[in-house]
C-alpha cells in the first residue's frame, strides 16, 4: 500500500512537471513579444530624435496665422532655429512669392485674387524635412479714418475739445489689424459741420495726402462746443473698399 501511493504520487509529480514547463516556455515568449515592442519603440523614439535633432522650421505670415491679404505684399518669414535660412527651399502654390533676405528667411507673398486657397512650402535640404502651410486669401479691409495733426505721431482720439480739434489738419486713414502697417491719406472726403444753432456748412476737400485745405480749414477753425463735424464720402487711392464715415461732436 505505501508503494502504490509513492508511485501515484510520483505520476503527479511528473504530471504536474510537465504542465509547469509550458508555462515558463509562455512566459518566455511574452517577454521575448515585450522585449520586441520596446525595441521597436526605441528604434521610433531614436528617429525621433534624430529628426528633431535637425533645426526646426516654423512658418510665420498672414492675418491671424492662417489668411492672406489680396492686392497686398504680405510678409512672410521662416524661422530656423540656431542657423542661417540659406539651406531652405521656400516656394508658393499659387500666387507669387519674393524673396527678400534668404538668410534672415524674410519673404514676402502677393496674389491678387481673393478666396483662392495657397500654400507655403519649405524644404530642408539638410535634414530632408518638407513643410507646407495653407493660407485662405482674403480681401484687404476697409481702413478707418481718423483727423489727425499731420506729420506728428498718430494718437486715436475719439474726442477733441474746440481747441484741440483747430490743432487737427488732415484726414488720415488706418488699418486697425497690427499686421497691415499702412497709412495713407483720404483722396477726397465731405466735410460736413453743424453748429449748435442747426446751421449747416459742407465743403469737398480733395487731397492726395487728406491734408485740409483752405475751406476746410477755415470750417474746422469754426469749432465750438457742442458742433457736430461729419466726414463722409471717403475715398482713398489706398484701398477700393467702402471707408465708414466719423463723426465727432465738440466737448
Amino acid at each position: 500500500m505505501n508503494n502504490f501511493l509513492i508511485s501515484l504520487l510520483l505520476f503527479v509529480l511528473t504530471l504536474l512537471s510537465g504542465c509547469l514547463k509550458p508555462s515558463l516556455r509562455l512566459d518566455k515568449k511574452s517577454d521575448l513579444k515585450n522585449q520586441s515592442i520596446n525595441d521597436s519603440e526605441m528604434s521610433v523614439n531614436d528617429s525621433l530624435s534624430k529628426s528633431k535633432a535637425s533645426p526646426p522650421v516654423y512658418i510665420l505670415g498672414g492675418i491671424q496665422h492662417d489668411k492672406m491679404y489680396s492686392n497686398f505684399y504680405n510678409p512672410l518669414r521662416i524661422f530656423v532655429e540656431g542657423e542661417s535660412a540659406e539651406h531652405l527651399v521656400v516656394s508658393a502654390r499659387g500666387g507669387r512669392l519674393d524673396t527678400i533676405d534668404k538668410k534672415k528667411g524674410l519673404f514676402q507673398f502677393y496674389d491678387n485674387h481673393s478666396g483662392s486657397l495657397i500654400e507655403i512650402v519649405v524644404e530642408d535640404t539638410i535634414s530632408g524635412l518638407l513643410l507646407g502651410k495653407s493660407f485662405e486669401v482674403v480681401p484687404l479691409p476697409a481702413p478707418s479714418a481718423h483727423v489727425w495733426k499731420n506729420m506728428t505721431p498718430f494718437r486715436n482720439k475719439s474726442s477733441f475739445n474746440a481747441k484741440e480739434f483747430k490743432l487737427q489738419n488732415a484726414l488720415v486713414l488706418i488699418h486697425d489689424v497690427i499686421s497691415v502697417p499702412l497709412l495713407c491719406g483720404a483722396s477726397s472726403y465731405l466735410l460736413i459741420r453743424i453748429d449748435s444753432k442747426g446751421r449747416r456748412f459742407a465743403h469737398l476737400n480733395v487731397d492726395k495726402a487728406g491734408v485740409f485745405d483752405t475751406e476746410s480749414k477755415k470750417i474746422i477753425n469754426a469749432a465750438e462746443k457742442d458742433d457736430i463735424f461729419i466726414f463722409k464720402d471717403i475715398k482713398s487711392d489706398c484701398t477700393p473698399s467702402q471707408v465708414k464715415s466719423i463723426v465727432y461732436i465738440i466737448e
